[in-house]
């Protein structure tokens, strides 16, 4: 037996106040909660590059030829490793994640975004390894140059948080 029913209606009223103002409890943007990511990948940029190199004219004995281009390869060395490293570091990561939250498609590459600085440290240790295990001619230039990616790294990570806190902070105001 069915019984007949009036339709449901749903009508808005207007407020009884004013309008309150509005707080946003999400975040602005996906971008923000990167920061930290971003940071932490450019300052290693940073840090890879290489400044203030001789002119080649200015190396006029063969020693000094031979003396920069020694620390030429130690840079050129570390920074590969470095960055390979750092991408198969990520990219086991990726997969990991990608494996363990089939269900959620995007989670895995929005985790493996915010753990990235983390995959950092890894990278720094293989390449401290590998810079013990395979020095090159000039090792103590080698390490000068993974110690300079790292701390940038590092300091653009930080850069990044502080970002990031600058925004949940100002976006309540």
């Amino acid at each position: 037996m069915k019984q007949n029913r009036p339709p449901i209606l749903f009508q808005a009223h207007p407020p009884e106040r004013k309008r309150g103002s509005t707080t946003l409890a999400a975040h602005g943007s996906c971008c923000c909660c990167c920061l930290h990511s971003i940071g932490g990948i450019a300052g290693s940029i940073w840090g890879s590059m290489r400044r203030n190199v001789p002119d080649p004219d200015s190396l006029t004995t063969p020693e000094a030829v031979r003396a920069e281009e020694e620390v030429k390869a130690a840079h050129r060395g570390t920074v590969k490793v470095y960055w390979m490293a750092f991408t198969i570091i990520a990219s086991i990561a990726l997969a990991v994640l990608t494996i363990a939250t089939r269900r959620e498609q995007l989670l895995a590459p929005f985790i493996a975004l915010m753990l990235l600085p983390g995959g950092q440290l890894p990278a720094t240790l293989v390449t401290a390894l590998w810079i013990r295990l395979r020095p090159p001619a000039r090792k103590s230039e080698a390490y000068k140059r993974l110690i300079r990616i790292t701390v940038f790294g590092f300091l653009g990570a930080l850069l990044g948080v502080i970002g990031v806190v600058i925004t949940f902070l100002t976006m309540g105001m």
